[in-house]
């Protein structure tokens, strides 16, 4: 099963995950944290880990 990238509403769009990708799936537009490649999500939950709010669920991988 393909990643998903779930954005939850609590999201402050703080930019953290979007440096950390490693494949740029993120990207901020308008203080809005959007999914903007999420094909080539390979599931390494960086954004996860990296969020202070723990704002970003990655779905449709194994933990």
């Amino acid at each position: 099963m393909k990643p998903t990238i779930e954005i939850l509403d609590h999201c402050n769009a703080c930019g953290a995950c979007v440096e950390i990708c490693p494949v740029s799936c993120l990207k901020l537009n308008n203080s809005l944290l959007e999914v903007t490649n999420e094909e080539v999500c390979f599931g390494c939950r960086k954004c996860e880990d990296v969020c202070p709010n723990e704002a970003i669920r990655i779905k449709g991988i194994v933990p």
